[in-house]
Formats: structure tokens, sequence, C-alpha cells
């Protein structure tokens, strides 16, 4: 997804957990491929600047409003500053090579993936997991 930045804000959840959490609100420009309005299945993954460095991570999404949150580059620093996780490697100064751009930026995501920089992962919750573990033994 290539995005732009519209602004800043707070992100106020309630639920089993409440939170308020500075985020920054992204506009979708383009999309590859582009499989309608929301961007259901990439929380979690990474938002990058123009040099591959690691901005923030996609928390949540408005299909309606064409938006797309992601952490505040502050608090992402702070937590993994937090988790005592060493941070060379989360900034990927040489590997965008040019290709990160607004007309490349599809073979740069493909590349991340290919090489498993950025992968997928599924977690399971609830029955899902039980059922899946009960068939595993």
């Amino acid at each position: 997804v290539h995005g732009r930045v519209i602004g800043r804000g707070r992100m106020l959840t309630r639920g089993r957990y409440r939170k308020d959490e500075p985020v920054v609100a992204w506009t979708q420009v383009k999309r590859v491929p582009d499989r309608g309005p929301d961007l259901s299945g990439i929380s979690g993954g990474p938002w990058v600047n123009s040099r591959g460095e690691v901005i923030g991570v996609h928390v949540a999404g408005s299909p309606r409003r064409g938006r797309s949150y992601s952490t505040d580059p502050r608090s992402l620093i702070n937590a993994v500053r937090s988790s005592g996780v060493e941070t060379y490697g989360l900034i990927n100064t040489d590997s965008a090579d040019g290709l990160l751009n607004p007309a490349r930026f599809p073979q740069y995501g493909t590349r991340l993936r290919d090489n498993l920089v950025v992968a997928k992962v599924v977690c399971l919750v609830g029955e899902k997991w039980r059922r899946l573990a009960r068939q595993r033994g």
C-alpha cells in the first residue's frame, strides 16, 4: 500500500483493553493488488519511508473514510527499546536500492516478503485454536 500522511491523532480503544495512544493517519494512494477498500489482514505490517526505514506499524483502518492508522514512530521506538530487542536491522537503509518510490513500491514489497523480512503470520485464537490442537493430538 502506498499511503500519504494526512495527520496525527489519538486512537481510543475500549473493550478488553482501554488505550489512548498517538497514531498517524494515512490515506491510501495506491494498493497492489487492489482488493477493495479495506486493508484487513495487514495489521501488524510495517509502514516504511522512502529510505526503507520502519516508521510505524499498521494498527487499524477505516474503509468508509479511506484511512489507515499506524503507530506513532515514537511509540514504536519506545516499544522496541523496552522489549530489549536490538535495533540493528530494524532500519532497512541499504535494501531500498532505489526501488522504494511510488512507481516501484510493489517490487520492493515483493522483495521484502520473498526475503522473509515481512512474513504472513496467522494467529489462531478461541475455538479454532482448540479444535486445531485437538486434531494434532
